[in-house]
């Protein structure tokens, strides 16, 4: 896997879920916006959940831990 496709990896997965998770942190903590936090918590949610179950529905890496390069999420 060329960094480029490490870092697109990086963006498109893992980046929501630190968002997702600091912000549900803060919001135990009991910095709670009822007007702005359920949508930033429904947008990081689908956003993480949805391009977590993409990446492993289409083998995300292959057998040989290296990336096919098919789809865009996946670039070289």
């Amino acid at each position: 896997m060329t960094p480029s496709g490490f870092g697109i990896y990086i963006a498109v997965t893992f980046i929501p879920w630190i968002g997702l998770s600091f912000r549900i942190y803060d919001i135990l903590k009991g910095n709670y916006d009822p007007n702005e936090d359920p949508k930033i918590l429904t947008l990081l949610g689908v956003w993480a959940i949805g391009f977590t179950l993409i990446w492993i529905l289409v083998g995300g890496f292959s057998d040989s831990n290296s990336i096919d390069c098919r789809y865009w999420w996946q670039l070289c």
